[in-house]
């Protein structure tokens, strides 16, 4: 018999753009999927008047459509600030469509081992 070789794994690098850049994709994803739920996974803080927002928006919404462009982010100790502008279509249940395109800066901590969204501001562009 062959003497089995045992390859090590390679150990977890910690990736903080890739962490960042997946959550960014959820929450684009849970926009258009326009899901409450899959929100406050990666945004626990959600709640109140911004989730009563949300709430009503997605009532009213046929379909949204979110593009994030330009995401920039800077990472200090398990902590992020992520910046990109946000380009949000959203079509409505009567067939209107909006538009809006704001900057977004979104802050984010790791949380047993993901990012999570702590808050989430928009600016006008200038």
């Amino acid at each position: 018999m062959a003497p089995t070789s045992v390859v090590p794994e390679a150990p977890t690098i910690d990736n903080p753009a890739a962490g960042i850049n997946e959550t960014l994709n959820r929450y684009k994803g849970a926009l258009e999927a326009r899901d409450v739920d899959a929100l406050r996974r990666i945004w626990p803080g959600l709640g109140g008047r911004q989730e009563a927002a949300l709430r009503s928006e997605f009532e009213n919404a046929r379909t949204i459509t979110v593009n994030l462009q330009g995401i920039s982010s800077a990472v200090t100790n398990g902590s992020a600030t992520v910046t990109c502008r946000r380009d949000y279509v959203v079509t409505t249940v009567d067939g209107r469509t909006l538009r809006s395109s704001a900057r977004m800066v979104v802050t984010m901590n790791r949380h047993n081992g993901s990012w999570v969204i702590d808050n989430i501001r928009y600016e006008a562009e200038r």
